[in-house]
Order: C-alpha cells, then structure tokens, then sequence
C-alpha cells in the first residue's frame, strides 16, 4: 500500500515561472556571448539579476544591458545586486511582451542572454498569452495553445538581435522532442549560422 501526502498548492514563484540559474552558469553564458565590452544586452526576464550582474561585469562604460522584469520586487532585487556595474544598465518593469515592440524599435541587441519563465499552459496568464501568441504571429509563428511560456519568450527574443548577434538562453531539454517547440526547432537553424546545445550530466535545478 502507498500513502501519499496532500498535494501542495504550486508557489506564487512557480505560477511565474521563477527558477533561478546558479551564478556560475550564468557567468559561463555571459563569458562565451559577449564577445566585446562595448556589447549591448537584454535579459528579457531578469528575476533576480544574476545575468544582468553576470554581463555587466564583463562590459565597459560604452556597453548597455536592458534588464526586463515583471515582478517589481524581484526588478528592485536585481537592481541591489548589480550596484557597482559599469555597464549602462536600463531597468524596464513590465511583460517582456507588452515591451518587446518599444526593444525593438529602439535598438538591436548583439547579446540576448538569460532564462526564461518556465509556465505551463495552463498556468500561463490568458492576456498575457494573448499578447505573446500575437507578437509571435508578426514573425510568422503559429503558435500552439498547449505551449509553455518559454517557447515564445525565445522566439521574441531572438528577433531582438542584430545581424552577428548570440542568443545564450537556458531552456529545457523538451525542446528537442515535444511538439509546441517544434516551430522553434525548425527556425534556429535559420536565424543562426551555429546553433550548439549543451546537457548536463546532473540535476542543474532542484
């Protein structure tokens, strides 16, 4: 016989798609995209900034990095841990959809580094999904209903870049099997000259 305790409610963190990348990971990434210190960046979900920190290291007084983030205390707490960056930073609180049209008017990015909000289908906020199956429809997507915030989030962002420009973004390994990424699949290769994927042997996130 099995016992099973009472199935707990999912955290305000996990509706949100809140999984934060351990600082060396994000280091790595920003040290293999960032090819000059002059670079401009976006990290299109910020949480708690570690890639925002991890990019304005690496970055002079003539580099950019815009710094998306949805949750206001989560921006104020990226804000704290990037104090003594010399990278210009722009702090933009909001849905990265409801900014992505104003990004890209304003300037390409050579860098598009970070990770994005991993939210169910059934999680993900209707309005919000709304507006990012919309976007995704002006780049010629045919979004699928069942899909996970992610998938777009990649999608949009790397419209965001400059001819030349490298996408360092972590996502799950469904990528390479189900069928709302299958779109995804097929467009990198041909956005990108090199698309290279790296695994892990162990558990990166609990």
């Amino acid at each position: 016989m099995a016992t099973f305790k009472t199935k707990t409610a999912p955290t305000a963190r996990k509706l949100r798609g809140g999984y934060y990348t351990p600082q060396p990971l994000a280091d790595y990434m920003a040290r293999w995209a960032i090819q000059r210190p002059s670079d401009s960046v976006i990290e299109p979900s910020c949480g708690d900034g570690r890639f925002v920190s991890a990019a304005a290291s690496l970055l002079d007084d003539d580099g950019r990095v815009a710094a998306v983030e949805l949750v206001a205390d989560e921006l104020e707490r990226a804000k704290r841990n990037a104090v003594g960056a010399t990278a210009r930073t722009e702090w933009h609180h909001g849905s990265f959809f409801d900014l992505m049209p104003m990004l890209s008017r304003a300037q390409q990015f050579d860098v598009v580094l970070g990770n994005p909000p991993f939210i169910r289908f059934q999680h993900f906020d209707k309005a919000e999904r709304d507006r990012a199956f919309s976007l995704a429809r002006r780049y010629g997507y045919r979004p699928n209903g069942l899909a996970n915030a992610w998938v777009t989030f990649v999608q949009l962002a790397a419209e965001l870049l400059r001819d030349g420009g490298r996408l360092a973004m972590v996502v799950p390994a469904e990528l390479l099997h189900v069928g709302y990424a299958a779109e995804l699949r097929y467009r990198l290769p041909t956005l990108f000259e090199d698309v290279c994927l790296v695994a892990f042997d162990e558990l990166v996130f609990p």
